[in-house]
Order: C-alpha cells, then structure tokens, then sequence
C-alpha cells in the first residue's frame, strides 16, 4: 500500500523565510526546505512504516529539526502536514 502525503512550512515560519532571502529567492529556498523535508518523512515511512504525528520531532540534517503541527487525512486518502522549525 502507498501512502501520499505533501507537506508545508507554517505560514509564518515561510513567512520569516521570504523576509531573510527576499521573494523569488525566498520561494525558491522554501520549495527546496520542503522538499528536504518530504524526502526525510519518505526515509521514515519506506524504513519504519509510519508518517510523524501533531508534536513528533523530525531531525532533517545536523542543523535542523522540525515540529509537525498539523496532520490533515484528505478525502482522497492523502496526508497533509504543517511543520516549523522546533525550538528548544
């Protein structure tokens, strides 16, 4: 069974990113921080069989961890996901 899911940034975590990299730049660097991201829930699916739930942790890389703060089961069977950075 396949599992479709796709994912955002919070609005205003992409917020912050347009304001530091300016907007072409910013959306760019948000498309590309997404699908990082989407890429690391892949690996936990295909290596553990499970997608992160609402308050999981997700470390993306050394530098980079990220919250999920929503989960959102879509009528056609997809997952949505809103994540932000976390913050110790």
């Amino acid at each position: 069974m396949e599992i479709s899911f796709d994912l955002n940034l919070e609005p205003s975590y992409a917020e912050v990113l347009h304001q530091q990299h300016g907007a072409l730049d910013g959306q760019r660097f948000i498309t590309d921080l997404e699908d990082k991201i989407g890429g690391t829930f892949h690996q936990l699916l295909q290596r553990h069989q499970l997608l992160p739930a609402v308050g999981d942790r997700v470390q993306i890389d050394n530098e980079l961890t990220v919250v999920v703060t929503i989960r959102s089961f879509e009528i056609e069977g997809g997952i949505w996901f809103s994540v932000r950075p976390y913050e110790a």
